[in-house]
């Protein structure tokens, strides 16, 4: 079994659109979750502390136990946590990436982008 790790907002609206999305275009059957509301924000200030350390063991834990490989970082509209606009959230995107790359430079990311229909789209990073 091949696993994956998705770091995301709690917002239940997006969970299957994720998921579904993961599995169609990239084959993992199997997704560690670690959800934060406005994720991408919070990564993005690394604030509050408590939080990126609990984020950072969870994806040690992703890594050590299943073999993940794999990390996507997404944001979406209409966030209750992270209520700016879709190019604010994109910047935070880009800039949980950038930190993620230096806490666990052995993955690869993939910045997500889940809009109001509800659509993911993969973004260019």
């Amino acid at each position: 079994m091949a696993f994956c790790t998705s770091l995301h907002c709690m917002d239940g609206r997006i969970q299957a659109p994720l998921l579904q999305y993961i599995a169609r275009c990239f084959g993992y059957a199997w997704v560690d979750s670690i959800t934060i509301p406005g994720a991408n924000k919070v990564l993005a200030d690394q604030d509050p502390a408590p939080t990126i350390t609990s984020i950072l063991e969870r994806i040690a834990i992703s890594r050590s136990k299943h073999g993940s490989s794999l990390l996507f970082v997404s944001g979406h509209a209409d966030c209750a946590a992270n209520p700016v606009a879709k190019e604010p959230q994109l910047e935070h995107i880009k800039a949980a990436i950038t930190f993620l790359d230096r806490e666990v430079p052995e993955m690869t990311k993939i910045g997500l982008w889940i809009d109001d229909n509800w659509t993911v789209h993969r973004l260019s990073l």
